[in-house]
Order: C-alpha cells, then sequence, then structure tokens
C-alpha cells in the first residue's frame, strides 16, 4: 500500500505540473546505445521481457532491453529552477515562472539523458513503472547530481559564467553603497558638477575592490545580488557585511 501511495503521488505530481506531454516529447527520440562501463555500480536491468506500465521519463518502451527508474518528484525538488518557482510562488504557465519552469525542465531532461547514455539505458520510468524479472535499478540521486547547482535570474555583480561555477555568494548591493561615503557624496550631485564623475569613478571602484577581495578570500567562483540565486544544496552565503568591512581594508 505504501508504494502504490508512492507511484500515485508521481502521477499527480507529474500531471499537476504539465510533465505528462513535455516529457514524452523525448520519447520519440532514439534510444541511446552507449556501451556499459565496467565496472557499472548501477547497472540498466538488460531484459527481453520488460513490462513498461507507469511513466516514461526518457526513451521509449517499444523494443527497449534496458530499463530503470527516476524518482521525478524528488529530481524537480532538487532543481535548482523549480525551487525557485516554488520559493516565490510562481505559476508554471506565465511569465517568470514559465520561463524558471522551463529552465527546469530543459535542465531535467539533459541530466535524464545524460545518465542514459552513461549506462546504456532504453527508458527511464518513474518508480513501479517497469517490471522485470532482474531488479530495475533506480538512478534518481545520480540524476539530482546531474542537475546545475544554481539558477540564477539577473547579472552576476563578479564572475562570468554561472555554468561550471562551484560556490556562488549574494550580495545586497545597495547596503554596501551606502557604505561609501563618495558614493553618499555622489549621490547629491547632478552630471553637472564637477565631482560627479571623479566621485563616481572612486565609489565604483571601491565597491569592485571589496568585492574581489571577498571573492578571493572565501573561495567564491562568483556574487549575484542577494535574492537572485538558489543553489540546490542550500542557503546562498550572504557576503553583503564581509564587503562592508572590506572597504575599510
Amino acid at each position: 500500500m505504501k508504494n502504490m501511495n508512492r507511484y500515485r503521488a508521481q502521477f499527480l505530481f507529474i500531471r499537476s505540473v504539465g510533465l505528462v506531454g513535455l516529457l514524452l516529447a523525448s520519447a520519440d527520440a532514439a534510444p541511446f546505445s552507449a556501451p556499459l562501463q565496467s565496472p557499472d555500480p548501477y547497472p540498466a536491468v538488460v531484459s527481453p521481457d520488460l513490462d513498461v506500465t507507469g511513466q516514461v521519463l526518457y526513451g521509449t518502451a517499444n523494443a527497449a532491453k534496458t530499463a530503470a527508474t527516476v524518482d521525478i518528484v524528488d529530481v524537480y525538488n532538487n532543481n535548482p529552477a523549480y525551487v525557485r518557482l516554488k520559493q516565490f510562488g510562481l505559476s508554471e504557465t506565465r511569465g517568470r515562472g514559465k520561463d524558471l519552469f522551463e529552465e527546469a525542465r530543459a535542465s531535467t531532461n539533459k541530466a535524464l539523458a545524460a545518465i542514459a547514455r552513461r549506462h546504456g539505458i532504453d527508458v527511464i520510468t518513474v518508480p513501479g513503472g517497469v517490471t522485470s524479472d532482474d531488479e530495475v535499478s533506480d538512478h534518481t540521486r545520480e540524476v539530482i547530481d546531474q542537475l546545475p547547482l544554481f539558477s540564477m535570474e539577473g547579472d552576476l555583480i563578479h564572475g562570468k559564467n554561472l555554468r561550471g561555477m562551484e560556490s556562488v555568494g549574494e550580495l545586497n548591493v545597495q547596503a554596501v553603497l551606502e557604505s561609501i561615503p563618495a558614493y553618499l557624496e555622489w549621490k547629491a550631485l547632478s552630471e553637472n558638477d564637477a565631482q560627479y564623475h571623479l566621485l563616481q569613478k572612486s565609489y565604483l571602484d571601491q565597491f569592485g575592490k571589496a568585492v574581489k577581495k571577498v571573492a578571493r578570500d572565501q573561495g567564491l567562483d562568483g556574487i549575484a545580488e542577494k535574492g537572485n540565486v538558489t543553489s540546490r544544496l542550500g542557503t546562498v552565503p550572504d557576503v553583503t557585511r564581509a564587503v562592508v568591512q572590506a572597504l575599510s581594508g
């Protein structure tokens, strides 16, 4: 009964976020047939008598000889773009939420395909979606590990490309600027004032140097505006106080 409830929860989740049609789109593609690694810690079950009865997440049931399962609910709950979407209570079908959902869907499908190629899997279903005389392996953890670490809206304050970064912090830019005397003086001026551009360059230089120092000291690959980045590994460290302190360093 416990397993039946879990399989039902899998289907309800897929239906609720509109994944049924979206994920089935990958089923039309020809199955990958990469050779198995040796030894393979996550071997796909190989059987001419696979019985696929559940939701297909990758590949096709037709003529499939190798199969595995993935808990798609768990995967999406660890996808940083989907976590971000839920964090802000956004809709999967409109505006900003739709963009985040498309990002989550694309990265999930890419991760599923990568694991299928790695292990020579023809079809991946939800848990309980395929039966065989042999035990069917579950690749949920491996698919999650294949997902991006971060999802970000906006631009990085420090760093060039979020892809490939392993550590990212966040920063309240305005709070740091308000701690720079040159910025406070600059705010009171207009572009016609003689000191306007000199003060602007001064506070920007101080800001940039402090951010770079903190990134270097804390081993951060990138720094984003506070609230603009979500990590699947947990809370993104706030470096605002450290940057303010670095201004006087």
